[in-house]
C-alpha cells in the first residue's frame, strides 16, 4: 500500500471547520443543522457523538482504532439490517521504544503496525480513533446562560479559569442536566484535545489506508462499550481503570453519566520497572517475573521480591485512584465517603496475579470483568478463545466503532 503525503491540517479543518458552527442557533445542534442540508455528506469529530456530523444511513463496515503505547487494537464491525456483527479484531504489538528515540521513529512503526491491520480490510475502510494522552481535557464545569451561544460560554469559561487554550486545542461538550432556572447556569462536561495530537492521529491513519470519520476520548469510549453489555441503575456509581502499558485511564460513572476522568501516568511498564530494579536483572526478565508471580505471596526469596516491588508500585497507583474519586465524589454531593456498586479492570495490566481481589478487599466493592463480545454476532466465527483472551484489550476499539456505527 502506497504512503500517499497527507494534510492532515487540510483534512481536520473540513470535519472542524468553523463553516460547520456558523449560523447555529443556540437550540439547535449541529446534527440538526446538517439533518437539513441535503447537498453535502458531513464527517464527524465527536466525543461520545456530541454535535455528530455523520449523516445518518450508513451500512457495511465499520472500525474503531485504539493506538496504546504498546500495541495497535482494532475491531471491525458490520451494519446490516439492524444487527451489528463482528467482521475482525486485530492486536498489533509496537516495539516497545525508548524515549530517547525520535517522534519520527515512533510515528514510523505506528503507520507500520496500522499498514499492517489495514492490509486485511477493505481499502478505505471509514473509521473512529481513540486518544490517550496526558494533555486531553476531560471535566464538569458549569457556565452562565446567557445571550451568547452556548458555545462562546464555553470557551470564555475555559479561557478565565486557565483551563485549556481555545486557539491551541478542539474541543466539545454535552449538557449534564437541566439549565438551573433560578442560577441562570449550565452544568455541562467538557473534552479538549490539543489540535496537534488530533492532526498527528489522523495523519497516522489515513496515511495507512483508513479513512477517518470521528474522534473519541478512551474514556467516553470506554462507556460506550460498557453501556452495550452491561446495565446499571441511574444512581448507581461505577469506577473503571484501564491499566494499560504507559498509562492508567480512570472513569467514574454515576449512571449513565461519566463525571470524572483522569490519566494517570502509572501502568504494566512502571510495574516492570520496579521489579527489573529488586532484582537487579534486564527489562524482559523482569516482565516475565511480574507475570509469573504478580501480587501473590510466594514462600520462593524471588517471589517475595517481586511481590513486594508490585505491591509498593500499585500501592502508588491506588493512592492515586483513591484522590481522584474522593474529589469527584466531593464535586458531585458534597461529601468523599462513597462505595462503588461496581468496578471494572481493563487493559493488559490488569491480568496481575491476585490484583483483582487486592482490590476489592481494599474498596469492599466487587471487580466484575464485562464480556464485550456477547452482544454481537460472530459472522465471521472469528475464533472464541482469542476473543476471551483480547477481551480486556479491546474496550476502546469496541467502544470507537459503536460511535460510528450508532449514526
Amino acid at each position: 500500500m502506497s504512503q500517499k503525503r497527507i494534510d492532515s491540517k487540510k483534512l481536520v479543518a473540513r470535519i472542524f471547520g468553523e463553516s460547520i458552527q456558523a449560523g447555529i442557533k443556540e437550540t439547535e445542534t449541529v446534527t440538526q443543522v446538517l439533518a437539513s442540508r441535503q447537498a453535502k455528506r458531513f464527517k464527524s469529530f465527536n466525543f461520545s457523538g456530541l454535535r455528530n456530523l455523520i449523516s445518518i444511513g450508513f451500512k457495511h463496515e465499520f472500525g474503531g482504532i485504539d493506538i496504546g503505547s504498546s500495541s495497535v487494537k482494532f475491531v471491525l464491525l458490520g451494519h446490516d439490517g439492524g444487527r451489528l456483527s463482528i467482521k475482525d479484531v486485530q492486536v498489533e504489538k509496537l516495539v516497545k521504544l525508548s524515549s530517547v528515540e525520535r517522534s519520527e521513529e515512533k510515528e514510523k512503526e505506528l503507520q507500520n503496525a496500522l499498514m499492517k491491520i489495514a492490509s486485511h480490510v477493505k481499502s478505505k475502510t471509514k473509521v473512529g480513533i481513540a486518544l490517550n494522552d496526558p494533555s486531553l481535557f476531560a471535566e464538569s464545569i458549569v457556565v452562565q446562560r446567557t445571550q451568547k451561544q452556548l458555545r462562546e460560554m464555553v470557551q470564555k469559561e475555559l479561557l478565565e479559569k486557565h483551563l485549556i487554550d481555545p486557539a491551541t486545542n478542539f474541543f466539545d461538550y454535552v449538557s449534564t442536566n437541566a439549565p438551573d432556572p433560578l442560577n441562570n447556569t449550565q452544568g455541562l462536561f467538557v473534552v479538549a484535545a490539543p489540535r496537534e495530537l488530533v492532526y498527528r492521529q489522523f495523519g497516522i491513519a489515513q496515511s495507512a489506508g483508513f479513512r477517518v470519520l470521528s474522534v473519541e476520548i478512551n474514556a467516553l469510549a470506554t462507556l460506550c462499550a460498557l453501556k452495550r453489555v452491561v446495565r446499571w441503575n441511574q444512581d448507581e456509581k461505577v469506577l473503571f481503570l484501564d491499566i494499560g502499558f504507559r498509562y492508567t485511564n480512570l472513569g467514574i460513572l454515576i449512571g449513565g453519566r461519566l463525571v470524572f476522568n483522569r490519566i494517570i501516568p502509572i501502568g504494566g511498564e512502571r510495574f516492570t520497572r520496579a521489579v527489573e530494579r529488586q532484582l537487579k536483572c534486564d527489562f524482559e526478565s523482569a516482565e516475565q517475573l511480574k507475570i509469573k508471580y504478580g501480587l501473590q505471596k510466594d514462600k520462593s526469596p524471588e517471589g517475595d521480591q517481586v511481590s513486594k516491588a508490585l505491591e509498593e508500585e500499585v500501592e502508588l497507583l491506588l493512592t492515586e485512584v483513591e484522590r481522584s474519586f474522593q474529589f469527584a465524589f466531593k464535586m458531585e454531593s458534597g461529601s468523599e465517603a462513597t462505595r462503588f456498586r461496581n468496578i471494572y479492570l481493563f487493559g493488559g495490566s490488569s491480568h496481575l496475579a491476585l490484583l483483582k481481589e487486592y482490590l476489592e478487599k481494599r474498596w469492599d466493592s466487587p471487580v466484575r470483568s464485562a464480556d464485550l463480545w456477547q452482544d454481537f454476532f460472530n459472522e465471521r466465527s472469528i475464533d472464541g478463545d482469542f476473543l476471551k483472551e483480547v477481551n480486556d484489550l479491546m474496550t476502546v476499539a469496541l467502544g470507537v466503532a459503536l460511535r460510528v456505527t450508532e449514526f
